[in-house]
């Protein structure tokens, strides 16, 4: 999607010269175009899926693919109950009525889809980086158990715990979304104060003290202000990710699946154990598969990496010849990914 328009207001007495930034008619056109061409190739995407797997998931993967990281809210499944042959009681070799399914890909003012795409993204300075760990789960199947076990719920204390992990992860998207305004508000300083911190254990983050020798008394407040800021939305950042995990692990032992399999547990609580990192978790559906982690970036290291994506990187690459935390030996081999996404 194209970015806001973002108006900035100037003092016109002290810049004469100053122009407000303006968007053209042309601009503005190109703009609605490229979001129609997106939310055709979403819809289109979406239908092609769910026809291929016989079924509505979480749509997620796919609205990615073609808008990249944002929140997201699935549309309803009646949207395409006519288009799927499961749900009219025809086999796939049904002929999809071409009227309708023109409707539903083109809807242009979103008449039919109710999903909600919302931009998002990591602050800069934070980091994320993923593993690929050599287990493998059968995520359609540990999901269906999940929802089975939810559908089961009958009364509020029952799904108490997962109300608890929609608002942990209300307040992850909450406390992101800070981070990145006051990066934006306040780059330098916001910076300084991750560079800062990348050297310290999360769990010492909020008693960590500053000490200065800035002669200037304001600069310094500001300072101070700021750092107070970052400290406290990093440690609720960090606070709010292992409230999750925890939830996740409670509805995967509720429902009779491994969202968070023991091994996987002591690989994650390693990962956080190392300076700079604010959280590390299992992605998507859970299980075997993979591991997450956020950290701040710290000093250079070789002029392609930084220190803290170097211990990160060590401790994962030897993981299976310490035994991984496991009594029994057998850490499991785990992968750093080359590829990753920063804020």
């Amino acid at each position: 999607t194209t970015e806001p328009t973002i108006t900035i207001e100037t003092d016109e007495a002290s810049d004469p010269h100053s122009v407000e930034p303006t968007t053209t008619h042309e601009e503005e056109e190109e703009g609605t175009n490229n979001e129609l061409d997106l939310q055709i190739a979403h819809n289109l995407a979406q239908i092609c899926h769910c026809y291929a797997q016989g079924k509505v998931g979480s749509g997620f993967d796919v609205s990615s693919a073609i808008y990249g990281s944002h929140v997201y809210t699935r549309f309803s499944k009646s949207i395409l109950s006519e288009l799927l042959p499961q749900s009219t009681g025809h086999d796939s070799s049904t002929s999809i009525d071409a009227t309708l399914l023109d409707i539903i890909v083109t809807d242009a003012e979103n008449d039919v889809w109710d999903c909600t795409v919302k931009p998002f993204s990591l602050p800069q300075g934070l980091e994320l980086l993923m593993a690929d760990v050599c287990g493998g789960s059968e995520t359609p199947s540990m999901a269906r158990k999940v929802l089975s076990w939810k559908q089961s719920c009958t009364t509020k204390d029952e799904l108490r715990v997962w109300n608890d992990l929609i608002e942990g992860n209300s307040q992850i998207e909450s406390c992101i979304k800070t981070l990145h305004n006051l990066s934006i508000e306040h780059n330098n300083l916001f910076l300084e104060v991750l560079l800062e911190f990348s050297c310290v254990l999360g769990t010492d983050w909020s008693t960590t003290t500053y000490d200065t020798v800035d002669p200037d008394s304001n600069s310094l407040h500001n300072k101070l202000i700021v750092r107070a800021a970052v400290i406290q939305e990093l440690t609720k950042l960090r606070t709010s990710f292992l409230l999750v995990r925890k939830y996740l692990k409670q509805i995967g032992v509720l429902a009779g699946v491994s969202i968070e399999p023991d091994d996987q547990t002591r690989l994650a609580d390693a990962t956080m154990e190392l300076p700079g990192v604010v959280a590390a978790g299992v992605p998507g559906a859970g299980g075997n598969d993979a591991l997450f982690v956020i950290y701040i970036k710290g000093p250079n290291s070789n002029g392609s990496s930084d220190c803290v994506r170097d211990s990160i990187g060590d401790l994962w690459k030897n993981w299976e010849n310490s035994g991984g935390g496991n009594k029994n030996g057998g850490g499991g081999v785990v992968c750093p990914l080359a590829v990753r996404n920063a804020g």
